[in-house]
């Protein structure tokens, strides 16, 4: 930004196809299902016929999450709390869709405050002296 200050948001992005997403809720007990949805997300997509691509959107929404902190991924599996006080966010907001074959999900990070960036110092060149005329 022209005024040295610089939000810093942060973005993920995730897609994938909701058959990949039913053949692994076919193939998943319900307990190894827990270990990625709450009990509440699996209360809240019920058992009807968008439960595969609702619960693909919301895996496509965790996803777009951890891509917003890509180091802290790698390391290892971040607490979303300890995240968003280390990095002093004021909010995540996140958007799920889905249509017949793919579901997807973006998360946008927001920082706090605005973080401000030093503006390179620029020195003025040195005043020359000069005599004053010979008389």
């Amino acid at each position: 930004m022209a005024d040295g200050t610089s939000p810093l948001i942060r973005c993920g992005i995730d897609i994938l196809e909701i058959a990949r997403v039913e053949r692994f809720l076919l193939g998943t007990p319900h307990k190894d299902l827990l270990r990625i949805f709450s009990k509440e997300e699996l209360c809240d997509v019920g058992e009807g016929p968008g439960r595969t691509a609702s619960l693909a959107a919301r895996f496509a929404a965790k996803e777009a999450c951890l891509k917003l902190f890509p180091r802290e991924t790698a390391l290892g599996s971040p607490r979303a709390l300890e995240l968003i006080a280390r990095h002093r966010l004021k909010a995540i907001a996140v958007s799920l869709a889905h249509d017949k074959t793919s579901a997807s999900a973006v998360a946008v990070a927001e920082p706090a405050s605005p973080c401000r960036i030093p503006s390179p110092v620029r020195s003025a060149p040195p005043r020359r002296r000069t005599s004053p005329p010979a008389s």
